[in-house]
């Protein structure tokens, strides 16, 4: 997010690093192995309920496995104050509303619509994603 201070991002990730941590741990997925798939650029590098775990634990994902982006707009918004960057959460968030519209194979478990939203996410260059918090 351009406008976003250090403040926020320094205070966001000190919110959502322990959350990725947890969820690593559970998975057996060390926080190097979320690195290297980011430098793959790879979602299928790790396990899709890796980032199940991670977006229902911050709320942007329900317990039917769908995208609650009411949700994630307003948590949002809690960190990051620049009306350019409010505007753009906005953008993403109702774009990436479409995964809901998906189907998948794992039904309300979440996993496969976790993958779908953290795709939507990079593609539209949201910075909240499980890749950045590491």
């Amino acid at each position: 997010f351009q406008g976003a201070t250090e403040e926020e991002i320094t205070a966001l990730r000190a919110v959502v690093r322990p959350l990725v941590e947890d969820c690593a741990k559970q998975f057996g997925i060390t926080i190097e192995k979320i690195t290297e798939a980011k430098k793959a650029g790879n979602l299928n590098f790790l396990d899709s309920c890796l980032y199940y775990c991670f977006f229902n634990k911050v709320g942007f994902i329900d317990s039917k496995g769908l995208f609650d982006a009411s949700t994630a707009i307003e948590k949002n918004k809690k960190y990051f104050k620049d009306e350019a960057d409010v505007q753009n959460i906005e953008r993403i968030g109702k774009k990436c509303l479409s995964v809901n519209e998906e189907t998948v194979s794992d039904g309300d478990k979440g996993c496969e619509r976790s993958k779908l939203l953290l795709s939507c996410f990079l593609k539209e260059k949201a910075d909240f994603t499980v890749f950045q918090f590491q």
